[in-house]
This record gives C-alpha cells, structure tokens and sequence, in this order.
C-alpha cells in the first residue's frame, strides 16, 4: 500500500499536470484570437491599409497609430547636427500652401550630397537621395494634428520612394536606389488634325510615356495604382501629371489626360484663342468638330469663330461652315466670297446651330433648341453629332423605354454604392449599358434595351446578394468557432477549480488514516 506522502505526492503531480494543460489551452487560445484572420483585402503599399492624398491626410486625424500611404512633394528636408534622422516637410502635389502641413519624420541615418548645384539628402538605410520639389510616397506610422502640423513616422516598417518623370531619371541617375522600377502608360495621341471632306479627321498614334520609382523593396504595388497616385482621378499617374491635383486644370470640359492626347494646353480653355473652348471643337458640341490648336481649321482665311457665329460681308451677317473653305461652292473662298452663302439660311432664332428654314424641314420649333425636351439639342438629333440621327420631335426614337440621351451616354446598371461593394467582393465589370438610339434591342436578344438594362440589373444584384451571404456565412462560421474555443476554455477553468478544490479536501483526511493505520501495527 502507497504512504500518504506518496499519495500527496501523486495528487500533487496530477494537480500540477492538470494545471500546466489548461495553462497550455489558454495560451493556445489567446494565441488564436491574436492571430485569427480578419476578412480584409489586400492593400496596395504593405504595411499600410490606408491610402491619402496629401489634403486627406493633414485635414483630419484618421486613422492615427496606424500605418497609411501619401503621395506628396517635398518642401523642404531638415536634418539632425548628427545625421542620424531627417524630417521632410511636404506639400501638396502641385505646391499648394494648405492651413495644415504634412511632416515626415525618417529615423534612417542620412548624408549630404551636392550633384549639379542641388542639395540632396540621401537616406543611407533606403539608398535614395531626395531634394525640395521632389515628388514622393511616404508610407509611415500617421500621428495626430499639433497645432496646424500632422506627423508621420518611418522607422523600420515604414519607408520612402522616390517617383522620377523620365527626362528627371536621366539627370538623377546618380540618385537611383537599391530597386529601380521602371512603369510606362500608353496614350492615344492626336499627332495630326486635317479635314477631308468638310469632316475634321484626327490621326492619332500611339505615344508611351515613362516614369520611375527608387525605393528599397518590391515597387510592383505601384503598377496601375490609381487610388495613390493619381489623386484628381484624369487617370494620369502624378509623375506624369502637369496638374496631379486638379483634374480639369482649366475647367474646359476636358480632363489633363485628354487634354494631352488632344494635344491641347491643360492650362487654357481655349488654346488656340479663337473664342470657341477646346472642349467645344474637339467634342463638335457648336455643331461642327474642328481643330482646338488652330484658330481657322480650314483655311480659309475666317477664324472658325467667325464662321460658326457670324462675320459682315457688305452690311450683312453670314454664318458659313468651318470645314468647307467655299461654303456655297461658287470658286470663291469665304474670305473674299461678297456672298459667302445663302443669307436666308443663317436665321437661327434659338442659336441650336440649325437655321430657322432647317427647323421648319425638321418640324422642329425654331424658338426652342431642344424641342422633345430629351436632353439632345434639334441641331445634335438632325446632324447626328452625338453619333446618331434621332428623331428630334421624340424623346425616346425607338421606342424601348429608354431616352434617346440615356442611350448615348449609357445608363447605370447599378447604382454607385452597389458597384463599389461589388468590385469589393466580386471585380469590375463595365458598368455603363451604352445602346443605340435609333434601336429597340440593340443587342438582338429579344427584349428591348431598357428590358435589357433591368435583367443585367437584377442579375448584378443576385450575384452580389449571393457574395454577400458568403462573406456572411464564413463570418458567422468564425464567430461560431470562437465562441466554441472560449466555451471549451471556461469549462476547462472550471474543471480545474474542482480538481483544485477536490485535493484540497481530500489531503487532511489521508492524513487522518494513515495515523489510524500506524496507531493498528503498533498495537
């Protein structure tokens, strides 16, 4: 028969067992709350999650603590007596002055260099050198607005890239850093404008253009990242982007990237200063298309505002056509034409660019520029510059449900917020049901075109429906699973309060039995 020490001694080494698994179990446990993996999606700069422009970010205190990518131009660099940190004070892309500033403070140790006249900060840790005006992304820890100044921090997670247009790679070559990346973007660019015919044709080519990224680690993040680098949204990144900040610099219509493949000023409405906006000749909205960088598209000797708005010939107003050099066909070019066209035909009441006598072969209303009331101008529906000829005296031409306007510019097939929550958790599909006018099934699939946006429509939404009982489902399941974990540790703690109160009370009545039994032998 076992002593009773050795009996406390087993029962203290069951309890120790006991206590060490469940020790384990609730380690364990913790372990896989910490690390259980949320439903997130992967972010374009690890380690960030969060992605400002550089107004976002010194606006607001979003998102402190936590690690967030800005793209920004550098004002000006501060370095330590000791060259063992710098601090970077930003500006916006385009050097606006905002009521906020951005800083960014760099624990890296950093050297002064001096290349063609230009002092250049190169950051030893990265393997860049950086100036004022360079363009850059700061991805850092974000700190709180002090005063008029919000903070980031890069330490060891954290980092900068340099961005560089191609013509500043070449200068700078002697700044390239440990990864080199070199992007480039395609652009449709209108080499020449000619008319042929009395139409305007644009012969376009295709012009690629480059820029390049040093930094320290993997740049392929940086391929096609709109969201970060391309913050007024003209689909232009901001190294190759004369306006990074302002989408329409000119508020003309047309956006910095069209305004570059139409190879027209960013900076001015009117290019080539003929009184009609760039937006308006290239998109042939005043009735004709015709060339934004020269005042008279044909040639004819009167500027293609004249022609379009009227010019005196002997007391008399002519308006004449803008890509026809003789307008009425006589042998005489307008300029010295004494009667460049018919004067009858030049009454426009409502200025819709049709002439009265036009209107009333339309049996349109002369004194109304739209008269169905459809969003397209009489001049637009009859000449068929939106791209068809539709029935001026009817909004909707072939009779499909669906508005001649919202035929040529598209309709949306879902709403903004469902398709966001749609390439969240499916992908992008294009959005815009774009049909013909002048067709009631467009597509020939047996249904009319606005039957046909509501069945795309309601199909969209089932399946997206359908994800997001996935999504909910697998959340749910975590949920579930978490809580069987923290049951089975509750039970587990209690188990062990029971073991441990259990010993405790067994202990002093072994103790009592074994007296008893040494007692009987000694008797």
């Amino acid at each position: 028969m076992r002593s009773f020490r050795q009996m406390k001694a087993t029962k203290r080494g069951n309890s120790k067992v006991i206590f060490s698994k469940s020790f384990i179990f609730v380690i364990l446990l913790f372990s896989l709350i910490l690390f259980y993996p949320p439903y997130s999606y992967a972010q374009p700069l690890p380690p960030s999650e969060h992605i400002f422009s550089y107004e976002e970010f010194v606006s607001n205190n979003a998102y402190t603590g936590e690690f967030v990518s800005v793209n920004a131009k550098v004002d000006r660099i501060e370095r330590s007596k000791d060259l063992d940190w710098y601090r970077i004070r930003l500006l916006s892309l385009e050097g606006k002055e905002l009521s906020n500033k951005g800083l960014v403070l760099v624990n890296h140790s950093c050297e002064i260099e001096f290349l063609e006249g230009g002092i250049l900060t190169k950051d030893e840790d990265i393997g860049i050198a950086i100036e004022n005006g360079d363009n850059i992304v700061v991805v850092g820890k974000a700190g709180r607005i002090v005063g008029k100044n919000r903070e980031m921090h890069v330490n060891g997670e954290g980092t900068v890239i340099l961005l560089l247009s191609e013509e500043e790679y070449e200068k700078w070559k002697s700044a390239k850093g440990r990864t080199v990346r070199e992007f480039s973007s395609n652009f449709d660019v209108v080499e020449s404008y000619e008319v042929v015919g009395g139409e305007l044709k644009m012969n376009r080519r295709v012009e690629t253009r480059k820029f390049f990224a040093l930094g320290d680690y993997d740049l392929s993040s940086l391929a096609g990242n709109y969201e970060l680098l391309d913050a007024d949204g003209d689909k232009l990144m901001s190294p190759l982007d004369p306006y990074p900040d302002t989408k329409d610099e000119d508020g003309d219509g047309l956006d910095d990237k069209e305004e570059m493949e139409f190879r027209t000023s960013a900076a001015a409405k009117d290019t080539d200063g003929d009184g009609i906006s760039d937006y308006d000749e290239v998109q042939g909205t005043v009735g004709y298309k015709m060339n934004p960088i020269l005042k008279d598209t044909d040639g004819d000797g009167v500027t293609d505002y004249e022609e379009l708005f009227g010019f005196e010939v002997g007391g008399v107003t002519y308006k004449t056509n803008p890509l026809i050099k003789d307008t009425d066909g006589d042998g005489k070019i307008d300029s010295v034409d004494d009667r460049p066209c018919e004067a009858e035909k030049l009454i426009d009441a409502d200025k819709d660019g049709l002439s009265d006598i036009e209107e009333k072969e339309s049996g349109t209303d002369p004194n109304d520029q739209d008269t169905d009331d459809d969003g397209l101008t009489d001049f637009e529906e009859v000449k068929g510059t939106k791209g068809f000829v539709t029935n001026p005296l009817k909004k909707d031409t072939d009779g499909d449900g669906l508005l001649d306007l919202e035929e040529i510019r598209g309709v949306e097939i879902l709403s903004e917020g469902e398709f966001s929550r749609y390439k969240r958790f499916i992908g992008e599909f294009n959005n815009i049901y774009i049909s013909n006018p002048t067709k009631f099934d467009t597509k020939g699939v047996g249904r009319s075109d606005k039957k046909e946006v509501e069945r795309q429509r309601e199909e969209k939404r089932e399946e997206l429906e359908k994800e997001e009982r996935i999504k909910q489902a697998e959340t749910e399941k975590g949920e579930k699973i978490l809580f069987i974990i923290i049951s089975l540790l509750s039970i587990s703690a209690i188990v062990l309060v029971i073991v441990l109160i259990r010993w405790k009370n067994i202990a002093p009545v072994n103790a009592d039995v074994k007296i008893e039994r040494r007692l009987f032998r000694k008797k």
